[in-house]
């Protein structure tokens, strides 16, 4: 888990909630926001793969935000090096877009 929100969710969960309200309801935030690393989700995915005859995967998406949601369904079509690549990169610009957006508290103007 992202360091900044897995402190945050220990120390206050009604401030976690909070941000993680707010963060959902920013602009585009389908797109950047997350809680999970790569590598978090990278073993989601491999997870899911090695039981995917167990696991249904939408009964599990409410554990994830749309961005993971779409990182774990893109990493399950492919795992070709490159694609690997700009995925991992992909998901250190989320991190970095949520973190800087969870600095600001919910009480706090955009």
């Amino acid at each position: 888990m992202l360091k900044l929100v897995s402190d945050m969710l220990e120390a206050d969960k009604q401030l976690y909630q909070d941000v993680v309200k707010a963060c959902k309801e920013a602009p585009d935030s389908q797109s950047w926001f997350c809680t999970k690393t790569f590598n978090e989700l990278k073993r989601v995915t491999e997870f899911c793969n090695a039981h995917s005859w167990e696991i249904d995967i939408t009964r599990i998406q409410h554990k994830f935000t749309a961005f993971e949601c779409m990182m774990i369904e893109s990493l399950m079509k492919s795992n070709n090096a490159k694609a690997l690549e700009s995925r991992e990169r992909m998901c250190r610009t989320a991190a970095q877009k949520t973190t800087r957006h969870s600095r600001l508290t919910p009480y706090q103007s955009y």
